[in-house]
């Protein structure tokens, strides 16, 4: 399951992995009387950018070729695990695309719908976005970069207004027309 990304299972007591139950055996396949089904969650393959060197947040760098082969092995397992897919959430950064792309071609499955939505998008980094955290920690300190990685309550520096990363210069990010007729970023 780790090579999925830690997507393919469930995380137990002692730190490892569980491998996925189908939906009948899970409280008997039942939710209030009703058939429950099964919600998978897959991270994105390995990008060209090393996890852990900068902070990718909403920078769109591309799949590798491990993260090409993890989502082939995915898929492959999914189906040998004898799950299917109704429908696909994924987020509108190009790795999650391309592996929801990716495993629905393995899995047979590109006729499904496939909904895409900025809210799924890995966290937002803002100005740190692309920068390398060993350069960041000897600037800021360790436990501020540390802060703006992991804590929800404090947020990282903003984008600048030229910021290839900043949303308001992207058309995915783009909010539908207000009432005046106007385009608002998100």
């Amino acid at each position: 399951a780790q090579k999925w990304g830690g997507g393919g299972g469930t995380r137990t007591r002692s730190g490892g992995w569980a491998e996925p139950r189908p939906a009948q055996e899970v409280a008997g396949g039942r939710v209030g009387g009703n058939p429950c089904g099964t919600l998978i969650l897959l991270r994105h393959g390995q990008t060209e950018v090393q996890s852990g060197t900068s902070f990718i947040g909403w920078s769109d760098p591309e799949l590798n070729k491990e993260g090409e082969m993890a989502t082939a092995e995915a898929a492959q397992s999914i189906l040998a695990a004898g799950y299917t897919f109704d429908v696909v959430y994924t987020s509108v950064l190009k790795r999650a695309v391309r592996t929801t792309w990716m495993l629905m071609q393995h899995m047979g499955k590109v006729y499904l719908p496939v909904w895409k939505h900025w809210r799924l998008n890995e966290r937002c980094y803002g100005g740190l976005t692309a920068q390398p955290v060993d350069e960041l920690k000897r600037t800021y300190g360790e436990a501020t970069v540390a802060s703006w990685r992991r804590a929800f309550d404090v947020q990282p520096p903003p984008f600048s207004a030229g910021s290839r990363w900043n949303p308001s210069n992207d058309p995915r990010y783009e909010r539908w027309q207000d009432r005046r007729g106007k385009m608002r970023p998100v």
